[in-house]
């Protein structure tokens, strides 16, 4: 009898083994996309981006001035303020300046000085010259600009009393980008 016990037991155990590894297979899928990645800011309209502005921290006002002048003329701009609770930053930045037409670089005495800014910089210039996408560098202060962003025609921002024509003109730009 203890013979049968073991052999009922040992079947037992491979039924609930085999029960385990079948349940487990009919879930495996369900289980390996439950950690996605959250998805990327869109804007509205699901359209990329017609601009991307790269700013210092010291500069955020300025720079979010600057993206609700554009919003006026109907241009969809990213800032990276404007990146929703939860998501992530870098992978939401790099989103965006994948789908972004064109790329602006606000320079002021802080914007060289932040590792994240420079490798805004870097990446807006890549694309400029890899994608034929435009990179715009602008003036808030003033400031000596680095070699590849003086060699563009950069927007000064400098004088307050022509800075709506100026953006004015910046948006024609995007526009025609």
């Amino acid at each position: 009898m203890e013979a049968s016990g073991l052999i009922v037991a040992i079947i037992s155990a491979i039924a609930g083994i085999a029960a385990a590894w079948f349940g487990y297979l009919a879930v495996r899928d369900k289980l390996r996309h439950r950690h996605t990645a959250p998805a990327a800011v869109q804007p509205p309209t699901n359209q990329p981006y017609d601009a991307f502005i790269s700013y210092a921290a010291a500069d955020e006002d300025l720079a979010e001035q600057i993206a609700h002048h554009l919003q006026t003329r109907n241009l969809r701009v990213f800032l990276a303020k404007w990146i929703d609770l939860g998501l992530v930053k870098h992978l939401e930045k790099e989103c965006a300046l994948n789908g972004t037409r064109t790329g602006i670089l606000l320079f002021s005495a802080a914007t060289m000085t932040q590792p994240e800014i420079r490798d805004d910089y870097a990446a807006i210039l890549q694309r400029a010259h890899n994608g034929g996408r435009r990179f715009i560098p602008v003036l808030v202060e003033q400031v000596d600009l680095p070699p590849y962003a003086k060699i563009r025609q950069p927007l000064d921002l400098t004088d307050k009393r022509n800075r709506d024509t100026n953006l004015d003109t910046l948006a024609r730009t995007i526009q025609r980008a």
